[in-house]
Formats: C-alpha cells, sequence, structure tokens
C-alpha cells in the first residue's frame, strides 16, 4: 500500500515538473510554428493555447515518466531508510536527543536570521536556507560534542528533588513549604 501512494506521488510531482518545464519551451513553439491559434489567449491564467498544448504534453511525458522511474527510487529510499534505521541504532540515545534539540535551536536561529537578511534585493531568497542548512548542522555538532556540560547545566534538579523529599521525610518544612505556612 505504501508503495502505491508513493508511486502516486511521485508521478504526481515528475507530472506537474514535466508540465511546468515544457510550459518554459512554449514561446519556441509559437517561434517554429506560427499559427495565430497557437498565439491566441484563451483567458485562463493568462495562457496561450501553445503554452496550455505544452504544459498537458509536459504533464503526460512527465506523468509517464515518473510512473516507470518511480519504482527505482522507492528502491532508493528503502535502502537510504534502511541505511539511516543501522546508523541511528548505533548512536546512543543520548546523542540522538542533543542532535535534535541542537537542530531544533539552530533552526530557530535560522529562522530568526533569514527573515531579517531576506529582503536583500538578488540573494535574499536564498540566504535563509543557507543559515538552515549551516545553523542546523552547527547546532548538532555543538550540542553533540558539548552534551556532558549541557547536563550539567540540569543536575540540580534531580538534586533539588532528593533534597526536598528528604526534608520532607524528616518533617521539616522545606523551601516548598514555606508558602504555604505564610498563607495559614
Amino acid at each position: 500500500m505504501l508503495d502505491r501512494v508513493l508511486r502516486f506521488f511521485i508521478t504526481l510531482f515528475l507530472a506537474m515538473a514535466g508540465g511546468a518545464l515544457f510550459n518554459l519551451a512554449s514561446p519556441l513553439l509559437t517561434l517554429f510554428i506560427s499559427t495565430e491559434i497557437l498565439k491566441a489567449d484563451m483567458g485562463i491564467f493568462k495562457l496561450t493555447f501553445a503554452g496550455l498544448l505544452c504544459i498537458l504534453l509536459g504533464a503526460v511525458v512527465g506523468g509517464v515518466a515518473g510512473f516507470f522511474l518511480s519504482s527505482y527510487f522507492i528502491r532508493q529510499l528503502k535502502r537510504f531508510s534502511a541505511w539511516v534505521e543501522i546508523q541511528m541504532s548505533k548512536t546512543p540515545i543520548h546523542d540522538v536527543i542533543a542532535g535534535a534539540v541542537g537542530l531544533f535551536i539552530g533552526l530557530i536561529i535560522a529562522n530568526l536570521l533569514g527573515y531579517a537578511f531576506s529582503k536583500i534585493p538578488i540573494v535574499g531568497e536564498y540566504i535563509p536556507v543557507i543559515f538552515s542548512i549551516v545553523l542546523g548542522y552547527l547546532g548538532i555538532q555543538i550540542t553533540i560534542r558539548k552534551r556532558r556540560e549541557l547536563t550539567g547545566l540540569f543536575d540540580f534538579i534531580p538534586k533539588f528533588m532528593r533534597e526536598m523529599s528528604r526534608n520532607h521525610e524528616a518533617g521539616q518544612p522545606g523551601k516548598a513549604a514555606a508558602p504555604a505556612l505564610l498563607m495559614q
């Protein structure tokens, strides 16, 4: 069932890509075939008959290519996912969690910086993508390498909880019980 869904989406994607690419060729078609009907504006999305013809032809060619190539893409995707699964099973869970947290933080910073630089003419659209790749990678690498130091920052929580339970067992009001005593 998953193979059929993947095959459908791969075929659909390549059909859309083929239609878009062939649409770029519509001026060439009207250049070589100078019939007035090909140049006539149809009124739908400002398409000419040649543009519509090229989109349909490209969608059919892309769809057929996608249908036949989808089995190859699915095999490669399954091979890649098996490789990722093997690599992830070798990696300690602490590194996986640290990497995910680092990626999350890196992508947040990249989003904030990328928006600020996205208004630059010509290269502004590409800067957020570059920031996302670079800062996401840096976030993963830094948190994996500094995992022990970062977990040391949060060591106070278990110590605080142990201290609270000892104070509670001893019958001594702890820091958490102080506000309750003040309210009485």
